[in-house]
């Protein structure tokens, strides 16, 4: 189900590329997707997400794609970016 979800938010290729980001989050990396969520979270309809998503660089894409899809790549992002 969530896949599906993330299909048509971010297309089939960044939701399969997100899986080749590294499994170590940098600092910067795990505050930089407590922006982007929190940027997707505002943007309350798929409408309005689809257009945010489009709007992020290719890299921001990934690393959100990534946070939402893998459930231990997002436990890492909470304690890193403490």
């Amino acid at each position: 189900m969530i896949e599906r979800e993330l299909t048509n938010l971010f297309g089939a290729d960044v939701l399969q590329d997100c899986w080749e980001l590294p499994t170590v989050i940098e600092p910067g990396q795990a505050i930089k997707i407590g922006m982007l969520s929190r940027l997707l979270i505002a943007a309350n309809s798929p409408d309005k997400q689809r257009k945010t998503i489009q709007s992020m660089t290719p890299e921001h894409q990934l690393l959100l794609c990534r946070w939402l899809v893998d459930r231990d790549y997002a436990d890492k992002c909470i304690g890193t970016g403490k």
